[in-house]
C-alpha cells in the first residue's frame, strides 16, 4: 500500500530585492522588485507502508522543504501530494494523529521541566487513553534505555538522551508515519549511530513508515533501505542505499 504519493511537485518561493541606501529603501516601499527561487523542481516518487526512506542532499538542496510539504506545513506550488490518500495541507485531525514530525533544530519538550511532564501533556493533547499511554510510555522508555531519566530536567540531559526523549514524545500517540528532519544534528558520530540503531528497532517493531533527511548517506546507512538524493531541488537518484552510495561516489569522482 502506498502511504506517500508525490507527482510532479515543485515549490517556488517569492522574495524582494532590497537595495542599499535610504532613498532606495524609500522607493522600495512603493515599487518592489520581485524575485523567485525554485526550491523543488518537478519531483515524483512513491513510498510504501513500512519503508524506511532517506532524503539526502547538501544544505539548501530542498530536503526540509520536501519534508514540510509532505507533512502539510507548506503548500506545493505545482503538482500533487497524497499521504494516506489525503492532501496533507488540509491538516485534518485524523491525519495529524497518524503522523509525527521531529527535527534536530526545534525542541518540543520544555527544557526546564522533566520529560515526564511534557509526556503527560502529549497524552492530553492526543487524547490517549491513560492505560494505553502508560503502556506506550513504559515500552518506549525501556526500549530507548531512558526509564531512569524521566524525572530529570530536559536541559540537564546529554544530546543523545534529549533526542531519545524527543523521539518518545513524537511516538507516544503511536503514529503510522514518522518524519525526521536531520534528527541527529549536532551529535557526535557514536551518538548518531546509537540514535539510528534505536530508530531502526522502533521502525521494525512498530511497522512504522519513516522518512528521514540527512546531509550524507553515511549518517543514515544503518537505518534506511532506500535513499532519495536531491540536488538543487531536483531528484537525481532513487535507489537502495548501497546502489545510491555507488552512484554518488561516481558522480563525485566525475566532478
Amino acid at each position: 500500500m502506498k502511504v506517500i504519493q508525490v507527482e510532479c511537485v515543485s515549490k517556488t518561493y517569492q522574495y524582494y530585492k532590497k537595495p542599499q541606501g535610504f532613498s532606495a529603501s524609500l522607493k522600495n516601499l512603493f515599487q518592489r522588485e520581485i524575485l523567485y527561487t525554485e526550491a523543488i523542481k518537478d519531483i515524483s516518487f512513491d513510498i510504501e507502508r513500512g519503508q524506511v526512506v532517506a532524503v539526502v542532499g547538501e544544505a539548501g538542496a530542498g530536503k526540509t522543504t520536501t519534508m514540510k510539504m509532505l507533512s502539510g506545513t507548506e503548500l506545493p506550488t505545482q503538482g500533487a501530494i497524497k499521504v494516506f490518500g489525503d492532501t496533507p495541507c488540509a491538516q485534518a485531525t485524523a491525519f495529524k494523529k497518524r503522523c509525527a514530525f521531529l527535527t534536530g533544530e526545534d525542541n518540543q519538550l520544555w527544557p526546564d521541566l522533566p520529560a515526564i511532564d511534557s509526556f503527560n501533556l502529549c497524552q492530553c493533547i492526543y487524547e490517549i487513553p491513560l492505560p494505553i499511554y502508560r503502556q506506550r510510555l513504559s515500552y518506549l522508555s525501556e526500549l530507548l534505555h531512558v526509564s531512569h531519566l524521566l524525572d530529570i530536567q530536559v536541559r540537564r540531559l546529554s544530546g543523545v538522551e534529549r533526542i531519545k526523549m524527543e523521539l518518545i514524545a513524537a511516538l507516544l500517540h503511536d503514529p503510522e508515519l514518522l518524519f525526521l528532519d536531520e534528527p541527529t544534528l549536532g551529535l557526535d558520530f557514536l551518538s548518531q549511530r546509537a540514535v539510528m540503531r534505536c530508530l531502526k528497532s522502533l521502525a521494525k517493531d512498530d511497522q512504522l513508515t519513516v522518512l528521514v533527511s540527512s546531509d550524507t548517506v553515511d549518517d543514515i546507512a544503518t537505518l534506511c533501505e532506500r535513499v532519495l538524493v536531491i540536488k538543487s531541488g531536483r531528484l537525481i537518484c532513487d535507489d537502495d542505499i548501497e546502489l545510491a552510495r555507488q552512484a554518488l561516489g561516481e558522480l563525485a569522482a566525475a566532478i
